[in-house]
């Protein structure tokens, strides 16, 4: 048995094309912190689509860093929001924290009011400039700086959550597979509240104790308690 801190997952959110410096900047700020830090430059081969990935790594969020320029980002076939703007909604609907920074509004280039998503762009600034006491940034990548906000954010919340975790079966190192379970299994434990029961049900040998043990290593990070019982 150990305990310890859990360490908070925080996921960078933000456009490319306008931003990668500056989203380069943010995340080694992030990684000198005792954070686990969820940027897509770290992504590898999944079964999901970009658009679900990206949202659901979101929602599972401790900490949601945006930062906005002077872009609305990316919008996949068949939808009308970016998916800067979908991993902000999100974020927003299991209560993730959320950092804003923005672009100062004087570095907004005439030639953005020719992108077709410009009011767009626009409406989203003015609603978490509203929303959020916002930081700032200007187009010199080293401008940006989320380390006092990230420190304010660990002592308020995280550093009072002590994780405890008992596992006493070793992780079995050849287990593949069974994604979609697993984000099954998070999202209902995400949303189910204290005192709430999952079961796994399937007959004997079809591996329910290997499912619920990775499930239990894989995402241990995510819980301030984690607990094997011998039923």
């Amino acid at each position: 048995m150990s305990n310890s801190l859990r360490k908070p997952r925080v996921f960078v959110s933000s456009t490319m094309q306008d931003l990668r410096r500056h989203r380069e900047t943010a995340i080694k700020q992030l990684k000198s912190s005792d954070c686990i830090v969820d940027a897509m430059e770290d992504w590898t081969a999944t079964n999901k689509s970009p658009v679900e990935y990206s949202t659901d790594r979101a929602k599972e969020s401790d900490l949601l860093i945006l930062l906005v320029g002077s872009r609305m980002g990316h919008k996949p076939s068949g939808l009308d929001k970016s998916i800067t703007r979908l991993e902000y909604e999100a974020a927003m609907s299991n209560d993730c924290a959320i950092h804003v920074y923005l672009l100062e509004d004087q570095y907004l280039g005439a030639d953005i009011k020719e992108d077709p998503d410009f009011a767009d762009l626009m409406q989203f600034r003015e609603m978490l400039k509203e929303s959020f006491t916002v930081g700032w940034f200007n187009p010199e990548h080293t401008s940006i700086d989320v380390t006092p906000a990230l420190v304010r954010w660990l002592l308020e919340n995280i550093a009072l959550q002590p994780a405890v975790t008992y596992l006493p079966r070793a992780r079995n190192p050849n287990f593949l597979g069974r994604d979609a379970l697993f984000s099954i299994l998070n999202s209902f434990s995400s949303t189910s509240g204290p005192g709430k029961t999952q079961i796994l049900v399937g007959m004997g040998g079809v591996g329910k104790s290997q499912l619920a043990l990775e499930f239990a290593y894989g995402f241990r990070d995510r819980y301030a308690t984690v607990w094997w019982i011998n039923a």
